[in-house]
């Protein structure tokens, strides 16, 4: 209808909300609207952001013919009164203003005496005021048809009206909440998946419209289509019909560009394996997920070393199947990382092949292929300069790669593909005597569902070379620890540091990412000691935001 020229064109902007939905409790489909009337109508933060959006992305105040949709009468005369006080003449209308009342302030608004109406439900359908050019999104329409009516009150055409701005205030929303549904109604069709148009910011639309996400505001609509798109049954589906729609053999790499998805996506539901079994497209022998657990596969889907996804691609290729005792001692660390990233135990026979450490990945090609499209995707995503490090012994990390515990010690030669020492299977410090080290294993947000009263340190960034760490409750200064930790240079031991924001993320444990050595600065006290350590090589930038404790704390 906009390409005949029945209905107007629109500019749709994407404002990134200052209020987040997270919390409001959701039942039956819906938001409560109490609650979010509530929220609403208690944020002068919330109005303050939505005129200032409203002067930012109108051309002139003056010319404004404007619809604001609220959740509840009160909301409606708060927001009312929030334009008034700001200079903008505005009203208010619901289901108990009478009809005199709607017909003058129908006929002001016309007239350009005010510039937006607020409405509760009353503009949905049925009611027209073709001279609206400009509608404010204010509350979270669960409904596509109430939607796509509110935005139909703005397409009327009028004379002198050139095109309809909408704009719609992005919070954080349930997983549930059906975002993707109002982009793609928008849209023109024919063109790239939703999660691509939106995550390049560039979309298929009618003649003379356009859409545009603040990009906070896009991120988090991309998170809620990513959720609603990797609901389990809806990747079934689109597994099932790949290869009809693109005409290519289905891979997990082509199966998440395809959809823009990343591995996390699918591996909230099942390895990309058994959720191709359960579509009848790989056979059912894949839908045994002991083959391939999903726990390894997100194990495997955070590690970003370079040299340790090389190595292991090279392994799964078969291009080196000859015994573990012939690799340096820097591939048998990787090799051992990568097997306790798909097992919990150690292997009885030093001498076994790859092939038959790795025998059910070289038995089931699927399996095998799908790591190593996850390894390439993790290769392709990382966003920094790794580098090796001389440690003082030989080892497979590489600095602000991220690391399990377990794929942590592998790497540093602690476990090997025979031995997993019971020491640092759950502690926050272990000393590594045979390689004289010292390994902070530190979690910067802890919560006491995770840790009890007295593990609760207070850890943190002071900038970017320095970090405030607490000791053990029980280590002294003076005590044989409190001494190496001080000594350590001069007993010629290392202290290496590894960090990670949170315990666990949506049930899943989270990795490490590894800061490199430091060294002893300063402490104060005692059972506890609290020690600054300096870094040899700066955090990355972005993790100093998250472990800096005004920023955490």
């Amino acid at each position: 209808a906009i390409n005949r020229k029945l209905l107007a064109p629109f500019h749709y902007f994407g404002v990134t909300d200052v209020v987040d939905l997270d919390t409001v409790p959701w039942k039956r489909g819906t938001y409560d609207p109490a609650e979010l009337s509530r929220i609403y109508t208690g944020s002068q933060e919330r109005a303050d952001l939505i005129i200032r959006a409203v002067q930012d992305y109108t051309t002139d105040l003056h010319d404004i013919i404007g619809l604001g949709f609220c959740v509840s009468v009160e909301h409606a005369e708060y927001m009312a009164a929030a334009f008034q006080e700001a200079g903008i003449p505005a009203a208010c209308l619901h289901s108990g203003s009478s009809r005199d009342e709607r017909s003058t302030i129908r006929n002001r608004l016309v007239a350009r005496e005010i510039y937006f109406i607020f409405v509760v439900d009353l503009y949905n359908e049925g009611v027209d005021i073709p001279e609206v050019n400009t509608i404010l999104f204010l509350r979270p329409t669960e409904s596509l048809t109430v939607f796509i009516q509110q935005f139909g009150r703005g397409l009327r055409l009028s004379d002198g009206k050139e095109c309809l701005t909408v704009l719609d205030f992005v919070g954080s929303h349930n997983k549930n909440f059906p975002f993707g549904e109002r982009v793609a109604a928008l849209l023109s069709p024919g063109g790239r998946t939703l999660v691509e148009q939106v995550s390049r910011d560039s979309y298929s639309l009618p003649k003379g419209c356009y859409i545009h996400f603040e990009e906070k505001a896009r991120e988090r609509v991309l998170e809620n289509i990513r959720a609603n798109i990797a609901n389990r049954a809806t990747l079934i589906r689109k597994i099932r019909s790949f290869e009809d729609e693109t005409g290519e053999p289905l891979t997990f790499k082509r199966f998440l560009q395809r959809y823009s998805l990343r591995p996390r996506d699918i591996y909230r539901r099942g390895t990309f394996c058994s959720l191709a079994a359960e579509a009848g497209v790989y056979p059912e022998v894949y839908a045994d997920e002991r083959l391939f657990p999903r726990t390894a596969a997100i194990r495997l889907a955070t590690l970003n070393s370079p040299k340790a996804i090389s190595f292991i691609r090279a392994v799964l290729s078969k291009s080196c199947d000859y015994p573990p005792p012939t690799l340096s001692e820097r591939e048998k660390n990787i090799l051992a990382l990568f097997h306790y990233s798909l097992n919990d135990t150690p292997l009885r026979d030093e001498n076994m092949s790859i092939e038959e450490i790795f025998s059910e990945l070289f038995a089931y090609d699927e399996i095998r292929h799908e790591i190593c499209d996850l390894l390439e995707y993790n290769e392709a995503d990382i966003r920094f300069l790794p580098r090796s490090l001389n440690l003082g012994f030989e080892n497979a990390l590489e600095l602000h790669s991220t690391y399990t515990r377990a794929q942590a010690f592998a790497a540093l030669g602690h476990y090997t593909l025979t031995r997993r020492p019971a020491g640092g299977s759950r502690e926050g410090v272990v000393y590594l005597e045979d390689k004289m080290a010292d390994v902070f294993l530190v979690t910067l947000n802890k919560t006491e569902e995770h840790y009890s009263p007295t593990t609760m340190y207070k850890d943190y960034a002071v900038n970017e070379t320095l970090f405030h760490w607490q000791s053990q409750s029980t280590t002294s200064a003076s005590s044989p620890t409190g001494r190496r930790y001080i000594e350590h240079e001069q007993q010629g031991s290392k202290v290496l540091l590894f960090v990670r924001e949170y315990n666990k993320v949506d049930g899943v444990t989270q990795p490490y990412i590894f800061l490199g050595p430091a060294r002893y600065l300063s402490h104060e006290g005692s059972r506890p000691m609290s020690i600054t350590w300096e870094l040899d090589h700066p955090m990355p930038p972005g993790f100093f935001l998250k472990a800096n404790k005004m920023v955490v704390g």
